[in-house]
């Protein structure tokens, strides 16, 4: 889950976490929740590591996105390559969707 403001800074550790974590295939869910802002910085770094998860295989699926983080994330294309039904409004939604992908 992502927390607060998020800003390049944030988002270029959360990549650098991410990229020492992603296995090939399987589902990472990208919790948004609890992001009051986001920066357009920020979004640029999120959408190449959504594209970094994608190229591992792996599918992506979000929760809690709305307001100005939702606006700017779909202002930037960003969410394009998201499937309306990988997108939640609750965690234990994405996470019993995630289960059903991986077996």
């Amino acid at each position: 889950m992502l927390h607060g403001s998020f800003s390049y800074a944030s988002a270029r550790e959360l990549v650098r976490h991410t990229s020492s974590a992603t296995s090939n295939e399987g589902v990472t869910i990208f919790g948004f929740s609890d992001v009051g802002y986001m920066d357009a910085s920020a979004t640029t770094t999120i959408d190449s590591l959504f594209e970094m998860v994608a190229d591992h295989g792996r599918e992506i699926m979000i929760v809690g996105l709305q307001g100005s983080v939702q606006g700017i994330l779909d202002g930037f294309g960003v969410l394009d390559s998201i499937p309306y039904e990988n997108r939640f409004e609750y965690r234990l939604d994405a996470i019993e969707a995630a289960l059903i992908v991986a077996n």
